[in-house]
């Protein structure tokens, strides 16, 4: 009886050293694919979860989290090259594995430089050659998430190498239609493009792509002093525009300007005529008023001394006397004149005696 609780205690000890042993933690953000007798079974997630012994084991650790997927130079072809001195940076830019002497390990991504450059390679990730020929190098960047761990484990050998190669022939299937000018300036359409494209293919080794960004655009160095040397021509072309244009408004401002003045001078003769004529108006009615004035006034006075007369000799006499008066005077204004010749009427004699006879009669 001891013996057999002996063996009992045994085996339940044995039996849960085993599950202890098969007992795992997932941790966040990680999924693990497992299999059982070689055919995939189930995927784990998050969590505690206990392996069946001796059936399942875990086929791949899959990072859920979202990823840069980051192009190897072409020189290098992100490989150890087993006949040079090839070394790896990491992404902060240090050593971080040096194939010569086996130190360190290939932190990925990473960056394959060689002992001859002495720093990170600065050569494109992807060559391309546009519509009008020219060929130039991209640099781009694929971020990416993992959706499906059982797609993504046996749905390619290789997803992101097949991404990876994607990734080039669409990208220089885009860059094939573009020539130099607009590739230069369609970034955001050919990271659109790249990102759908992308999307659609991944799609069946359950990956998403979430964005594809083009770092640099790397044209020939012919090209790149062909572009400065048409910068500087288009700046010296719109500094001589702007300068044309400052001349040509200066000038037009100038005859603006002169123009106003002489329509001012204009306006100003013109109201200076304006008010001289009205001024002239104005003198000739006040001059004519005057005149009017001052030959009312004679007439009302020789029409007084008419009526004087009248009171004072009223026979025709006396008014005849007058009249000869008048004609005497008449007498004198003509001979003031320029003329040398004077008529005298045949009644001057008789004029003089009127004259002497109306003396006569105003002193009586």
């Amino acid at each position: 009886m001891v013996n057999f609780v002996l063996v009992l205690i045994a085996t339940l000890l044995l039996i849960l050293l085993i599950v202890l042993c098969h007992l795992r933690v997932v941790p966040e953000s990680k999924a693990y694919v497992m299999e059982r007798l070689g055919v995939y079974s189930r995927t784990w997630h998050t969590g505690w979860h206990v392996k069946v012994p001796f059936v399942e084991r875990k086929r791949a650790e899959v990072d859920l989290r979202e990823q840069i997927l980051v192009f190897s130079n072409p020189k290098s072809n992100g490989m150890l090259n087993n006949g040079g001195s090839r070394k790896y940076l990491n992404v902060n830019g240090e050593l971080s594995y040096d194939h010569e002497n086996k130190i360190g390990k290939i932190d990925k991504p990473a960056y394959a430089i060689s002992e001859t450059w002495g720093a990170r390679d600065k050569n494109a990730d992807i060559y391309v050659i546009t519509k009008d020929n020219i060929k130039m190098g991209v640099d781009i960047v694929v971020f990416y998430q993992i959706t499906d761990p059982k797609l993504f484990v046996y749905g390619h050998a290789n997803p992101l190498t097949a991404i990876n190669h994607l990734t080039i022939t669409a990208l220089r299937n885009l860059f094939g239609d573009l020539e130099l000018d607009a590739a230069l300036t369609s970034r955001d359409t050919v990271n659109s493009k790249m990102r759908t494209m992308l999307d659609e293919a991944a799609d069946a080794w359950g990956v998403r792509i979430t964005r594809v960004e083009i770092k640099d655009i790397i044209p020939p160095d012919g090209i790149l002093k062909a572009m400065e040397a048409q910068m500087r021509a288009e700046r010296d072309r719109r500094a001589k525009v702007i300068e044309a244009e400052g001349t040509r408004k200066a000038a037009i401002l100038t005859a603006e300007g002169e123009k106003q003045a002489e329509i001012l001078k204009a306006e100003a003769e013109k109201h200076k005529l304006i008010l001289e004529a009205e001024g002239r108006r104005e003198a000739e009615i006040c001059e004519g008023e005057g005149e009017a004035e001052r030959i009312l006034l004679v007439e009302q006075a020789r029409a007084e001394g008419l009526k004087l007369i009248n009171a004072a000799a009223p026979t025709a006499e006396a008014q005849n006397i007058y009249l000869g008066v008048k004609s005497l005077e008449a007498l004198e204004k003509a001979s003031t004149g320029e003329s040398n010749t004077i008529i005298i009427p045949s009644e001057v004699q008789s004029l003089a005696g009127l004259a002497k006879s109306a003396a006569e009669v105003f002193k009586a």
